[in-house]
């Protein structure tokens, strides 16, 4: 579950303040690994950092599982056009069960980030790139605006600023 999901699962979109000060911690910590590590993200935003799963999942038996998040629910697979399925194919699928919680119930034991999503990451010493797919309301002013000027570790700061802000106060 991302962090953008635990907001958007949660009444008032926000998370407690100990807990939003936990994350950006751990926010600016992996940004910082990744620059010293000579990569520019590229796609810096609330849904490309994930929470940990719960740490006690592999510990819970099937029903202890079921008892905790529900029984597995399962939804029929159809084709468009009405036609039979071929025997290869499932009669049904088994719908993903939500194992997030909402930002505001949030506990600091579980606020434990990933930084995730490495498909626009590049190294601005080997190439340059001045086209961003960040979401457009944390995109680096030099994408958003159309400058000349390439994506660097500033660009990543941007969205890590915007990331922090939405965390913190949005």
């Amino acid at each position: 579950m991302s962090l953008s999901e635990a907001k958007d699962a949660s009444y008032n979109r926000l998370f407690q303040p100990e807990i939003a000060r936990i994350l950006a911690a751990q926010l600016v910590i992996a940004v910082e690994y990744i620059h010293s590590h000579g990569f520019v993200h590229g796609d810096i935003h609330t849904g490309n950092f994930l929470l940990w799963l719960p740490f006690d999942l592999d510990k819970l038996s099937v029903e202890e599982l079921d008892a905790k998040y529900g029984e597995p629910e399962f939804e029929a697979i159809r084709r468009f056009d009405g036609r039979p399925l071929s025997p290869s194919v499932p009669s049904r699928a088994v719908l993903p069960i939500w194992l997030g919680v909402a930002s505001d119930k949030l506990e600091p034991w579980e606020a434990k980030i990933l930084l995730t999503d490495f498909g626009e990451a590049f190294s601005p010493t080997k190439q340059q790139r001045s086209v961003s797919h960040t979401p457009l309301v944390s995109r680096p002013p030099e994408a958003r605006f159309g400058s000349n000027q390439p994506l660097a570790f500033p660009s990543d700061n941007w969205s890590l600023g915007c990331s922090l802000w939405s965390i913190m106060g949005h």
